[in-house]
């Protein structure tokens, strides 16, 4: 059903004449397209002359600037961003890149392809799933084939630091530019990667960081090297100074605060031919990122919907989500933080949903006490089954879908704990699609079980009650099911 909702929206924006699609998927398309097993193309499609201001792609944005939005790129706009930020990074026909990112997505479709291809320069790429399962390969093709540049997103370092495994025969000395992209980046993990791989030649002075949005074709800024600058106590990496043809001021309750504050970043550049961006604030459109500027240089701390206040402190969930997924004990980037407003407080309560490893007593007052000390918040702790936590197509934590399925599991654990002192006595029979469906965790079921039971109810487990959670009532469902066996 989401594969369909996303699918008819973007059919709704886009209007496209053709889709291309593998023939072991062709029938999740046909409820939208005329399907047909092949074609040959140069019969029906006449070949068309080309202008530089013809559009060359539609990419849809991962809703950086709020709703995921087309963006329109011509072949002028690609070739012209290219040639500027090939100069920027020193990137010519004798440069080779390799990369495991998806070309789905801006990163990897202009940095990893169309850069290299457009300079005429050696590209290697292998698939994500692959590197996935071994993340010392992208490593090995350095050497093989002498790579110059790599682009990475933050969460990467340090999972090639954990994972790949290396032999002293590596050689990296050929990387001049190891650059960090598509999320926030953190010293601490790329410092622990060149420190890993130090004694492969791999040298400090090649990584750097990246600020790209879709809406600028892709770089809007670029370091030369990794540096760090602190905004209330806590320190963020330079993204690097801003590319030209680009602008970029900082926003805060509608005053231009961009040298004396954090606040909204806003951009305007060359590239804004796309009258799907709107511009917010003097011909500037909101990234949908907070940060601010130093030095001429921009620094990102978070995103802006993400954000929330929690008894008068400013929290971004970035930040510390990074320090929990430090802890040997959770998975890797399997953390999500979001705020969830309390009418009783009168404020916004942290939670925190977290994938671990193995299950500890004591680990979510573990993870409580992290939070504390390092951000003076005591956060409400949730571990979670593994799969919990929702995505975006680009791999990113989705917090807001994650929250909306974490306050769905609250409604029926509310619900259940008024229901127990609220009826009397009886047998309650409950779907295994409760925890299938991901909405209880099976350590939720087994302590929903045991309160139950320690009250003095029969419970019973089964299937034969249905439970369509996205469609009906979560709480009404459960509480009938419950009142229907009462009455047997």
């Amino acid at each position: 059903e989401d594969f369909e909702i996303r699918m008819q929206s973007v059919l709704d924006r886009v209007n496209p004449a053709i889709c291309f699609c593998e023939e072991e998927n062709k029938d999740e398309y046909e409820q939208f397209f005329k399907c047909v097993s092949q074609v040959d193309m140069t019969e029906v499609l006449p070949e068309p002359e080309i202008k530089p201001d013809d559009i060359a792609f539609l990419q849809m944005s991962s809703g950086t600037t709020g709703i995921s939005k087309v963006v329109q790129i011509t072949h002028k706009q690609i070739i012209s961003h290219c040639d500027e930020y090939a100069r920027t990074i020193d990137f010519n026909s004798d440069s080779v890149v390799v990369s495991w990112l998806p070309l789905y997505h801006d990163m990897g479709l202009v940095s990893s392809f169309l850069l290299p291809l457009l300079k005429g320069a050696h590209f290697h790429i292998i698939d994500p799933f692959a590197w996935l399962s071994s993340p010392g390969e992208i490593l090995n093709m350095v050497h093989k084939y002498r790579a110059t540049h790599m682009w990475m997103p933050s969460f990467a370092f340090n999972y090639i630091t954990k994972n790949a495994t290396s032999s002293d025969d590596l050689d990296l000395s050929s990387l001049t530019h190891v650059i960090s992209c598509s999320e926030p980046t953190f010293q601490y993990d790329v410092m622990r990667f060149q420190e890993r791989f130090e004694r492969n030649n791999l040298r400090i002075d090649c990584l750097s960081v990246c600020y790209a949005l879709a809406e600028n074709v892709f770089a809007v800024s670029q370091s030369d090297s990794i540096k760090s600058a602190e905004c209330g106590s806590i320190s963020y990496i330079s993204c690097g100074r801003i590319l030209p043809g680009v602008s970029i001021i900082i926003e805060k309750d509608g005053e231009d605060v961009t040298n004396d504050s954090e606040g909204r970043v806003m951009m305007r550049s060359s590239y804004e031919s796309n009258t799907n961006i709107r511009s917010d604030f003097y011909g500037y459109c909101d990234t949908g990122d907070i940060g601010f500027m130093k030095d001429q240089e921009l620094y990102i701390i978070g995103r802006t919907k993400d954000s929330f206040v929690s008894y008068g402190v400013n929290v971004y969930p970035e930040v510390i989500e990074h320090e929990i997924s430090k802890m040997d004990e959770v998975v890797d980037g399997r953390v999500a933080c979001f705020g969830v407003f309390s009418e009783q407080s009168g404020t916004h309560e942290c939670h925190i949903c977290v994938e671990v490893y193995c299950t500890d007593a004591n680990l979510e007052n573990s993870i409580n006490l992290r939070v504390k000390e390092v951000f003076g918040l005591s956060p409400f702790v949730n571990i979670v089954d593994p799969g919990f936590l929702s995505k975006t197509s680009s791999g990113k934590i989705s917090r807001s879908k994650t929250k909306a399925r974490f306050c769905d599991r609250q409604k029926i654990l509310d619900a259940v704990n008024d229901f127990l002192h609220k009826k009397e006595k009886g047998t309650v029979t409950f779907s295994d699609r409760l925890h299938s469906s991901g909405v209880l965790s099976s350590i939720e079921m087994f302590e929903l079980v045991l309160a139950l039971e320690q009250r003095g109810w029969k419970v019973a487990r089964g299937d034969d009650l249905y439970l369509p959670m996205e469609k009906l009532d979560l709480v009404s469902c459960l509480c009938e099911s419950v009142q229907c066996e009462e009455k047997r």
